[in-house]
This record gives C-alpha cells, sequence and structure tokens, in this order.
C-alpha cells in the first residue's frame, strides 16, 4: 500500500524548520509515497515546493484550537496516515493527544521534559561534558556570581527555542527581557559559552530501538546556528551504543539531534538536544544516510532502502521555485518593529503554540524549586544594623554604613591576605567616606590613592606615606612631589605621566601596564613594542633604584578565569621588565574590582601554582592586590519608601523615592533588596517577575527586575544592600524634591 505521510516545518529563510529537508528525504526513499506538507502560516515559502503533493495550511498559532486541530489528525492516523512534525512543540502536542499511535512519529510526551534545556540525561558519548547551566529563577545575585565566574560569556537560551548570546551583565538584563518578550514563560536559562567547533548528530529510532545516526562537523552556520555547509562526522561505535542505551531510555519514537561543541582539547559540550530531525537531514540523505526514509520503512515493516554516497560534505543552497497553483500572491509584507522581518519564523510562531499549552498546564518545562534566601543575613552584622536602621524613622533616601560589617569584611580580607602572603590595599575611590578611612586605618591596612584630596585626607587620618600607592592618570605635580619625598608607592598611567616622574630618580618607579589583547583606557600598551622600548628608554632616563608593576584590570569585569590568565602575564612580564632594566622588582600590584564572594578563591589561588610559580621569577618583595569593592560594598545600605505601586497583570511594578541618583549601580550589579517581616526581622526579596523602579523620569531608572514584590506595601520602607561602594562615591543629587 502506497504511504500517506503529513509532514509539518515548511518555514524557510535563515532559520529553516526541518519539514522540506523530511520531504526531499522521503520522495528520494519512496517516490511513490502522497507526502502533504503542512503549516500554520501564509509565509511558509515551503509550502510551495513541489516535493509535496498537497499542502495543508491551518489557523495560525495565535488562534489555536484543540478541539479542531484533533478533528483534523484523528481521523487520518485512524486511516493509517503517518505524522511526521519537525517543530518541537507540535511534536509534543501531537504525543500528548495522539501518544497510542506508532504513526505520530514524535518521541513520548515526557521525554519533551528531558530534552528541555538544560537536557537531562544527556548520551553518554565519549568524551563529553556538560556546560554549566543555571536557571534564571535562581536569582539576580547567584546570577551575577555566576557570569563572573565564566567571564560573562553566555547564552540565554528558551527552553525550546531561542539563543541569544551576552558578553557582560549589562547585555545580561536586556537579552533576558528581549527573550521572554518571545518566551514569556519559566524554563529561560543561561548556559556558558564553550569556544570550539560546532557539530551536531541526526538520528531515528523506534519505539526505543535505535535506527540509525549520522553525524556532521559544521564548515558554515548562518547567524541563527542553522548549517549552511558540512563534512560527515564518523560516529564510533561507542558513540552508537550511548545513543542506543539513550533511546531506549527515554523510549525515543522519530527523529532527533544532538548539537555539540568540541573544544580545542577534544572534549565534547552538548549545547542542546531537539526532538525532531534538523533542516540538514536532506545533506546526510545526499551523503548516504536518508534517516526520515529509514524511519518510515521501519514503521513499515520494510527493509532500508540500499543509499549511494555523493561526496564527502553538502552545502546549503537556496532556490526559488512557483508560488503553488491555485494560491494567490502573497500582499507585500508590512514591517513592523515589534516583531521579526520573516513572519513565519518558528520561534515567533510557535510562542503562540506554547502559550496555549501554558495555559492548559501542558507546557514540559522541568520544575525547580526556588532558590532560598540566604539564613544568615538576620544574624549577621550587617543584618543586625539593617534592622535597627528599619526601625527607625527619618527621611528617605537615606544612606547608611555598617561599621560592624565594615570591620568583619576588612578582617577577613588582611586574614586572607596574610594566609596567602599579600598586602591589601583599599581603594580609596571605592568610597571615600572618612568612617571608611578611619576603619582602614585602624587595621593598619594601606590605601590607594588618585588625588590630592585623597591622599592628603590619608595623611590626616595617620595613613604613613609608605602604606599609601599613588594611581590614576594625569596626576598633578603637588601630589607627585609630596609622594615622593613621603616615601609612598607612584604608578605612572602613561608614557606622559611616566616622563614627569623624575622626582623618582633613586626611589621605586611604579609602571601600569595594559596586557597584550585588553582594551582600557588606562596603562601603558604592551602590545606595542614602540612604547616598551620607549619605556625602558624612560627607566634609564630616570634612573630609579627599582621598579614596581600594577595591573589595571577589573577581576568584575573580565572573570575570574581571564583575570588569572592575565595576571599571571603581566607576572612574567614585570620579570622580563626587571632584567631587561637591570632593576629589581620591588613590587607587583595586581589591581582590584574583587566581590565579596571572590576574596577566598582570589587569596587560595595567590598562594598556589601556578601563580606562585610565575613569582618565583621575579620574586618581587609587595605582591599587592586592591579588594576596595569587596570591604565596602556590603557594608552600605540605602533606606527608601514606597511610592507607589502599579499592578500589571502577572507583575507589580513598584516606584521607591530611591533611584539611579543614589544607586548609580543598577545597571551593573544586582544589589539586594530587604523587607521586615512581621516579627521585624529583615529578609531578603527572592526571585520573582517584579520590578523596583526609581522615582527619576528616566527609562533607565530601574533599581531591581525580576524580583518578589507581592508582599510590598505602599509607604514601606525597603533596604537596598550592596551599596557601600561605587554607589556611594558616585551618588548625585537629581530629581529631589
Amino acid at each position: 500500500m502506497t504511504a500517506s505521510i503529513l509532514v509539518s516545518g515548511l518555514a524557510q529563510a535563515d532559520d529553516p524548520a526541518g519539514g522540506l529537508a523530511v520531504a526531499r528525504c522521503l520522495r528520494a526513499d519512496m517516490p511513490d509515497a502522497e507526502i502533504i506538507g503542512i503549516d500554520y502560516s501564509v509565509r511558509s515559502a515551503g509550502l510551495h515546493d513541489p516535493v509535496f503533493d498537497d499542502v495543508v495550511i491551518h489557523r495560525p498559532w495565535s488562534e489555536f484550537d484543540t478541539p479542531s486541530l484533533k478533528a483534523f489528525f484523528e481521523p487520518r492516523l485512524d486511516a493509517g496516515v503517518i505524522v511526521l512534525s519537525t517543530l518541537d512543540l507540535e511534536g509534543y502536542w501531537l504525543s500528548t493527544h495522539f501518544g497510542n499511535h506508532d504513526a505520530v512519529l514524535s518521541p513520548p510526551a515526557d521525554a519533551f521534559s528531558h530534552v528541555a534545556k538544560p537536557p537531562d540525561p544527556i548520551p553518554e558519548l565519549e568524551h563529553i561534558r556538560t556546560p554549566r547551566t543555571m536557571d534564571i529563577r535562581e536569582g539576580r545575585q547567584a546570577l551575577h556570581r555566576f557570569l563572573r565566574l565564566i567571564g560573562f560569556d553566555a547564552w540565554i537560551k528558551g527552553p525550546f527555542h531561542q539563543a541569544l548570546r551576552v558578553t557582560s551583565w549589562e547585555d545580561f538584563d536586556r537579552t533576558v527581557e528581549q527573550l521572554r518578550h518571545h518566551w514569556p514563560y519559566d524554563g529561560v536559562v543561561v548556559q556558558e559559552h564553550v569556544h570550539g567547533t560546532h557539530e551536531a548528530i541526526a538520528f531515528c529510532a523506534l519505539r526505543g530501538v535505535l535506527l540509525d545516526a549520522f553525524g556532521i562537523v559544521k564548515n558554515d552556520m548562518t547567524a541563527a546556528g542553522k548549517t549552511v555547509a558540512a563534512t560527515r562526522r564518523a560516529i564510533s561505535s561507542a558513540d552508537r551504543s550511548a545513543l542506543a542505551a539513550y533511546a531506549e531510555r527515554l523510549g525515543w519514537h522519530g527523529g532527533g539531534e544532538i548539537e555539540l561543541v568540541r573544544d580545542g582539547n577534544g572534549t565534547l559540550w552538548p549545547l542542546e538536544i531537539n526532538a525532531r530531525f534538523p533542516s540538514w537531514v536532506d545533506g546526510a540523505r545526499q551523503l548516504g544516510v536518508n534517516l526520515p526514509g529509514r524511519l518510515v520503512r521501519a514503521l513499515r515493516g520494510e527493509s532500508p532502502r540500499e543509499e549511494t554516497v555523493a561526496g564527502s560534505g553538502f552545502v546549503r543552497v537556496q532556490l526559488e521555485v512557483p508560488v503553488r497553483e491555485g494560491y494567490e500572491l502573497l500582499k507585500p509584507l508590512i514591517l513592523r518593529s515589534d516583531e521579526p522581518l520573516d513572519s513565519a519564523k518558528t520561534a515567533f510562531n510557535v510562542r503562540e503554540l506554547a502559550r496555549h499549552l501554558r495555559q492548559g498546564g501542558e507546557l514540559p518545562i522541568r520544575k525547580v524549586e526556588p532558590v532560598p534566601n540566604d539564613d544568615t543575613f538576620p544574624g549577621s552584622p550587617l543584618g543586625r544594623d539593617v534592622a535597627r536602621a528599619l526601625a527607625v524613622e527619618g527621611p528617605t533616601p537615606r544612606r547608611e554604613l555598617s561599621i560592624a560589617c565594615l570591620d568583619d569584611r576588612i578582617g577577613c580580607i588582611l586574614a586572607g591576605a596574610r594566609e596567602a602572603g599579600v598586602e591589601a590595599v583599599y581603594s580609596t575611590k571605592t568610597n571615600p567616606d572618612l568612617r571608611v578611612l578611619e576603619r582602614i586605618h585602624a587595621h593598619s591596612m594601606g590605601v590607594d590613592v588618585i588625588s590630592e584630596e585623597e591622599y592628603f585626607a590619608a595623611k590626616r587620618i595617620g595613613i604613613p606615606a609608605s602604606k599609601i600607592v599613588i594611581n590614576g592618570p594625569a596626576k598633578s605635580a603637588r601630589l607627585v612631589e609630596a609622594g615622593a619625598r613621603e616615601g609612598a608607592l607612584i604608578f605612572a598611567d602613561s608614557l606622559g605621566d611616566l616622563s614627569r616622574l623624575d622626582a623618582l630618580s633613586g626611589r621605586c618607579l611604579g609602571l601600569r601596564l595594559r596586557p597584550v589583547g585588553v582594551r582600557s583606557r588606562f596603562g601603558m600598551p604592551l602590545e606595542d613594542p614602540s612604547a616598551v622600548i620607549s619605556i625602558l628608554k624612560e627607566i634609564a632616563r630616570i634612573s630609579p633604584a627599582s621598579i614596581a608593576v600594577h595591573m589595571h584590570i577589573a577581576h568584575s569585569s573580565t572573570g575570574r578565569n581571564r583575570w588569572r590568565g592575565l595576571a599571571c602575564a603581566v607576572a612574567s612580564f614585570a620579570d622580563v621588565l626587571s632584567r631587561e632594566s637591570g632593576l629589581p622588582l620591588a613590587a607587583l600590584n595586581l589591581g582590584g574590582g574583587f566581590y565579596p564572594d571572590e576574596t577566598t578563591a582570589l587569596f587560595n589561588w595567590l598562594a598556589c601554582a601556578p601563580f606562585a610559580n610565575v613569582l618565583a621569577l621575579s620574586s618581587p618583595t609587595r605582591i599587592m592586590v586592591e579588594p576596595g569593592r569587596a570591604i565596602a560594598q556590603p557594608a552600605g545600605f540605602v533606606l527608601s519608601r514606597v511610592l507607589e505601586i502599579r499592578e500589571t497583570s502577572d507583575a507589580r511594578d513598584v516606584v521607591v523615592d530611591a533611584s539611579i541618583a543614589e544607586i548609580s549601580e543598577a545597571d551593573h550589579l544586582p544589589h539586594r533588596i530587604v523587607g521586615i517581616a512581621g516579627d521585624r526581622t529583615p529578609y531578603v526579596l527572592g526571585y520573582g517577575r517584579d520590578r523596583l523602579l526609581g522615582r527619576t523620569c528616566m527609562e533607565a531608572d530601574i533599581v531591581a527586575a525580576r524580583i518578589d514584590l507581592s508582599k510590598v506595601q505602599r509607604g514601606q520602607v525597603l533596604a537596598i544592600l550592596d551599596a557601600g561602594g561605587y554607589d556611594s562615591s558616585m551618588e548625585f543629587r537629581f530629581g529631589r524634591a
């Protein structure tokens, strides 16, 4: 009997669905089969391809109607028609309603929750590891920490569609909102970016039995990651066994694809698993493996057809075809700024189906437990000071400083520094409040300054010049003269700055350097050979007794691993500079930008290999770090009163009398927001869908997003934490009554 097959997913353009490729595979394998194309948009170009004997255009997903669609599929399945979907969520819907029909070639409904990002389990292929991934419901502080750990290079992914890359925290917030516009449901994750070669494996299975698989290495891709050119990737017997075990475990029924990256060490990293054939599956057919044909023949109890290999790889070529007879040409496309150019794009259309499934409680997204708040906060020094401040009536917004928290942070930093054998210096610009400097002096800690005002303030408090580091561009002559005379460590920020440091003759001369590959306005560039020659000439001219080297690269902006690599590179170059100049290296300053939760790992790394091995080359007498943010940031907070609550359909916008004038780092740093419980105990507000908005008439004045403000009331005072660093030093008066 002639096979009758329904194939869906006919969108093309830069992000094609796989239906047209599947239909071509089936036509090559079964020339006499009746192949009917299905789609939900009149703009899907694949509708007009002559590979289809007929086409069906359903109502768009925005008008999705379960009874009507069931009425279409049910009699056809009962008549023996085969249904092969290439749209993930349509396949899930089919398996949910027609899973008892073997002719529905989609995995079982419960398998879809296992392939939602991040997929779990994954096939145990050789040399495979799972990229680090975090659910966005885990909260902004945890996400910020995760992004710092991986160097702010990540992908924001919807559970089944859409993946957008971010390279900074500022990118992250904007990108999450962009993605949630098209995927406004739970299940959005952050996944580390893996550098390497893109690969993929397509496979097919019937009732949990693997039939065949085909692998490729991608040689070219579209911006959406779709394959444009590829060569064949051999699949080992061990990998085939792993795929077979995976198909059996999930009871796989239909086509599938595993997208991978192979890094420089040969390790495989799975990016996602798709419960359908990929759009490149016809390329595999032309190289000798017709997976859709193999699948349908196995379902019909027929032996696979012999294939011939036409080449070692394939390329994608776009072709024009006549509009299907009887169909009117489309009206001209009216471009709108609030939707994609290609209105047939899968991610845009399928979100309407996702909305329908979610309303019915059917969306196959893995549930996660909300991350609990920090239980140590109420009893901590900071927690006690926040509770006392919230209990006192007073004007708002009001900035507060927890001296107890400040002392606790300084003590922890100094203990870690002593253990690592390094010197911690407070960067005054982080927060120049005299109360902070007094506590720094009380703990016998040094400071880093960038102006006359900061230098002389430190001296008035009693900090000796030997514990002061002078940095920054274009230092005044008075500052250089005083620092040189009194024994401060002075660093030149540029060649011009270096040429004005004659006062350091016979003393220690500091050089702030910019590592190769770093974009920064600070430091003398190492990638320019002429600059390095000029540095050596200036050293010879000034004739100092020793040199010091400083790296001004914030740990917070590069992420841990890249910062460590830069620190090792600068330490190695400092050794070269010492040998070439014939002068001892008196100090190595690695700069700052450390968050409070990073200092333990920092000091552990400074005390052990590989950094200790690098230092053995130059053996400076002083190794310095500047944990200003790690000290001051958690010790300050701002009290702010709720002015207005705006209810939306599924969230709240809460306006407070604080703003980016007081919380200038709102866009760069997620601040913890604290409310007060009925027993007067402060608690950190967790993840939610709400926003905390500042008082000013500026679009960017968003103090916090994705936060739970459901219990907040008008007139209530909240505490905005983590505001003791640059939020304090950069505060300005704007928009106050």
